[in-house]
């Protein structure tokens, strides 16, 4: 159902008060068939009442309404009342909130496995952001695919709104695979459904441990060994954090930390990338002290770690 927005301060608004009681009735009943109708504002002609048609000509008179091609445009209409986009997105949303509700399992498992991460950008959404980019909305991968696991996501609400009913090869984007690893990483123990691949803990021996380190590839990534280097620098990185930075805990971001460290372990090999890292944690620079220094963060400032690096050495 949607609903029909009127200020509060309408009923004293000129454009109103100076309305005949029909008119006013023809106005209200215009907001309601746009909202019903889901047309933006749009009124056609041929849909208008016949009691209300003398009506008309005062609410164009008083720009209420503005005389369109084929019927009448209710005016300033989208600057009050939701867009017929923002109504289906929103009852799509609500439909994939109803199954999860009555699914808790369901619920529990994706948001398990996707660690509350858009799939499609890696950031972390706000689930009490309802208006924003990075609010928290469920995608279809598949739109009309069903409301199951291997066929939504969790995605922010930019990278939905840029999806919107396509599927992601024919919206120009990647879905960003789940990674064992990245799982293991931070503990989940639940299955990956979707993908049809277990979670280990991480008890066992060294050798079970590596071979657990071969995960499905992210963002092209297809050698197993960098995928395994990229994996002991996340764990790393929050040894070196808790170190460096106070006894202060890293708060993982799985998806994007893991494609970053990828980037990373490509570049440098795995000393000089933790001494660099050490430069990162370390410093004053004003963008690391603005953020939470994350590996996103290191990322962008590795080369002028190692920069700064490059100098200590030569001193």
């Amino acid at each position: 159902m949607a609903w029909v927005r009127i200020h509060d301060g309408a009923m004293t608004h000129p454009k109103i008060v100076g309305l005949s009681d029909r008119a006013f009735r023809l106005w209200v009943w215009g907001l309601t068939y746009s909202q019903q109708h889901l047309t933006d504002g749009w009124i056609p002609a041929i849909a208008i009442p016949g009691v209300f048609v003398r009506s008309i000509k005062d609410l164009v008179a008083g720009h209420s309404w503005d005389s369109v091609e084929g019927g009448y445009r209710i005016h300033d209409y989208l600057d009050w009342n939701d867009s017929k986009a923002v109504v289906v997105e929103a009852r799509q949303l609500a439909k994939v909130r109803m199954a999860l509700v009555r699914d808790p399992e369901l619920r529990k498992a994706l948001r398990d496995r996707d660690q509350d991460q858009c799939r499609f950008c890696g950031i972390e959404v706000n689930w009490a952001d309802r208006k924003s980019r990075g609010g928290a909305t469920y995608d279809h991968v598949r739109p009309g695919g069903g409301d199951t696991l291997d066929n939504l996501v969790i995605a922010c609400r930019g990278c939905n709104s840029r999806k919107g009913k396509r599927t992601p090869e024919e919206a120009g984007m990647t879905l960003l695979p789940v990674s064992r690893f990245v799982s293991r990483y931070i503990n989940t123990q639940t299955s990956l459904i979707s993908s049809g691949l277990g979670i280990s803990s991480s008890s066992g021996s060294s050798s079970e441990r590596e071979s657990e380190r071969k995960p499905p590839p992210m963002n092209g990534t297809t050698d197993p060994e960098l995928a395994a280097r990229a994996g002991d620098f996340c764990e790393r990185y929050a040894e070196l954090y808790f170190k460096h930075r106070r006894g202060a805990r890293y708060l993982p971001r799985p998806a994007l930390d893991y494609t970053k460290a990828c980037e990373l372990c490509q570049v440098w090999d795995n000393d000089r990338l933790e001494r660099l890292a050490v430069v990162f944690l370390k410093c004053e620079e004003p963008f690391a002290m603005s953020g939470s220094r994350t590996i996103g963060q290191f990322a962008a400032m590795a080369s002028w770690a190692d920069d700064r690096l490059r100098e200590a050495e030569a001193s």
